[in-house]
């Protein structure tokens, strides 16, 4: 009669028959199964603490990246006050004529408008807007360029820098860029020289360089 060389038998605590025997190849399976499991969590917990810390490492790396960024930021809002100031001490002052201030009063024809300016806030030198597709929704993105420009007095500053006729903007392509589906959060830097601005108006041109909005806003407005 053929045995197994070694059998696994449970017997009471009390003595009588056993409640279990177990043959060889099943207490071999059993002990496969349990090492297997063991070996199965200690590689999940391996992968687990790895993914973690590759994660903490990939936090630090996007905290640094924005630190860099904000600073870049303000260094850009630097550049730009001193080029509005160079050009401002460079550009040839301008002598008007009766033809000319007469073409000064007279705006261009304004186009339905693309997009719109929502939630506008003001804090410190900091002017926030959203600038909001006004068919949002649909496949056809607004795409154009925008301008913000500080009055005080009878002193324009506009962001970004352009040549202006009576507030006006001339060169629609040198604004500020935008392609929106929905919309876009905007967040710039009150150049120095407009600081103590009174009013401010937004004009949007669209891509074929026709004005699609004027809108005048005044600083009361915005503090209330």
């Amino acid at each position: 009669m053929k045995h197994d060389p070694y059998q696994i038998i449970i017997m009471r605590p009390t003595g009588g028959k056993p409640i279990m025997t177990i043959r060889s190849y099943l207490a071999r399976a059993i002990i496969i199964f349990f090492v297997m499991v063991v070996i199965a969590l200690m590689i999940i917990t391996l992968a687990l603490v790895h993914t973690h810390r590759k994660g903490q490492g990939l936090k630090r790396r996007v905290a640094l990246q924005q630190e860099e960024i904000k600073d870049l930021n303000i260094r850009l809002a630097h550049k730009d006050e001193e080029i509005i100031a160079l050009k401002k001490k460079i550009a040839p002052k301008a002598v008007p004529t009766t033809r000319r201030s007469q073409k000064e009063k007279v705006l261009p024809k304004i186009y339905p408008p693309i997009v719109e300016i929502t939630e506008i806030s003001l804090q410190d030198h900091f002017l926030s807007f959203k600038v909001v597709n006004i068919h949002s929704g649909t496949d056809s993105p607004a795409i154009g360029y925008f301008f913000v420009v500080f009055k005080k007095d009878k002193l324009f500053v506009a962001y970004p820098e352009v040549k202006l006729i009576n507030g006006l903007p001339q060169y629609p392509g040198l604004g500020m860029a935008f392609t929106i589906r929905n919309f876009k959060p905007i967040r710039l830097r009150i150049p120095k020289i407009a600081w103590e601005w009174r009013t401010l108006t937004f004009y949007i041109f669209d891509s074929d360089g026709k004005l699609r909005l004027v809108m005048p806003v005044n600083r009361r407005e915005i503090l209330q």
